[in-house]
């Protein structure tokens, strides 16, 4: 089973999430596969590429989200994986990157909702007890919100926390 499906920004390349716990980069002019991303545990549920198109997310049953580097958009080739991150208690269920690419917002199974900053990706917030399984969710073009929706079929908005400051060295003399 497929579970889902994501265009690189550019159109060219369509990524797959699946049940046979990998992920797949298609080239999307003629169908040839570019890559199988294995290193998932177990089935894959949500698939993304950043906005800038430098990276491909992915999460799923092992409760994982996985950042791998995006080299493959001509030809066959391995894209490096550049992070994994234990990410909830129970499997993820939705991935979406804000338009900016600064922030990732995951769903899962045990009704929490996670936003990440994908500089490093470090948790920034933690939501707890959704009243429903968050099925589907979506990020405001302005990067001031994001939507869920809800197996129970509600929706809400929720405004989408700011990058924290990082702290800068100082030059070296």
């Amino acid at each position: 089973a497929i579970y889902d499906l994501a265009f690189s920004p550019d159109g060219k390349v369509l990524a797959s999430a699946s049940a046979d716990d990998t992920c797949k980069l298609w080239r999307v002019a003629d169908g040839e596969r570019l890559d199988t991303l294995g290193q998932p545990l177990k089935e894959q549920y949500s698939i993304e590429f950043s906005p800038d198109g430098k990276f491909i997310v992915a999460a799923g049953a092992d409760n994982r989200i996985r950042v791998w580097q995006f080299v493959s958009r001509e030809r066959p080739r391995i894209n490096p994986l550049i992070h994994a991150r234990f990410a909830h208690e129970t499997p993820i269920v939705r991935l979406a990157f804000s338009p900016d690419g600064s922030r990732l917002v995951s769903t899962a199974e045990d009704r929490t909702i996670k936003v990440w900053d994908t500089g490093d990706y470090t948790e920034i917030e933690l939501r707890e007890g959704e009243p429903e399984l968050v099925t589907a969710l979506t990020i405001l073009p302005d990067n001031a919100a994001y939507l869920l929706g809800r197996l129970d079929g509600s929706w809400e908005s929720r405004p989408l926390p700011a990058v924290p400051v990082r702290a800068t060295e100082p030059a070296a003399a």
